[in-house]
């Protein structure tokens, strides 16, 4: 615990996950920095008692309501992590959040928790204003409705923002299809290496060896 003061972020998180492998005596040293100045340090914090199991709920739960969003993201993830069925109902009043980025946590958090039973949450938000939001809302129904979402999920294949197009190549490659495999193959070519490596990713998922030339190029 002496490292616990340490300003590097991610010496930090090391420690912080570390400690939290410990369970409940871990999360008594992780409880004080929840509350932290740093939004960082609150955000790693947040991120280590997900690992703590049920007893962090009490913890993180408030923490919701942070000022920051990096903080909020990060509760919701955790909460995901820990997979309780009682913080569902919370994490649905998430999905009205103020910052998309943490609506888009949320969507995939409700997702997780409330299988097919969260999916009329998790629809409602494919028609939210912000399209990081709608992209993950489409990856998480891309499974039981690939048909459907491999339509959606094409049109945001050439998008500006990077990170929706990693989303969108997660959410075609999870629908399974070999139909989404000419859409994974140009997106081999995004200027972005983290799209690509999640085209990739799909691809291999989808398994069809047609693609494995392109694959060893790539």
């Amino acid at each position: 615990t002496e490292h616990l003061g340490d300003k590097d972020d991610y010496a930090l998180m090391g420690v912080l996950i570390g400690i939290a492998k410990s369970g409940s005596s871990g999360l008594a040293h992780i409880v004080p920095l929840l509350t932290h100045r740093d939004k960082w340090t609150r955000t790693d914090a947040a991120n280590a008692a997900g690992r703590c199991g049920t007893e962090a709920l009490v913890h993180l739960i408030p923490m919701l309501e942070d000022r920051d969003r990096s903080v909020r993201a990060a509760v919701i993830r955790s909460l995901q992590r820990i997979h309780a069925s009682e913080t569902l109902s919370v994490l649905v009043r998430k999905l009205d959040d103020n910052d998309p980025f943490v609506r888009a946590a949320a969507v995939e958090a409700v997702s997780v928790l409330g299988g097919r039973d969260s999916e009329q949450y998790v629809e409602r938000m494919m028609k939210d204003h912000a399209v990081i939001v709608r992209v993950h809302a489409i990856r998480m129904l891309s499974r039981t409705r690939p048909l459907e979402m491999l339509s959606e999920a094409k049109d945001y294949i050439k998008r500006g923002n990077r990170r929706v197009r990693f989303v969108a190549a997660q959410a075609i490659g999870e629908t399974g299809l070999r139909d989404a495999v000419p859409c994974l193959m140009t997106l081999l070519k995004d200027r972005d290496t983290e799209v690509r490596l999640a085209a990739i990713e799909s691809l291999v998922d989808i398994g069809d060896p047609d693609t494995k030339p392109q694959l060893i190029q790539a």
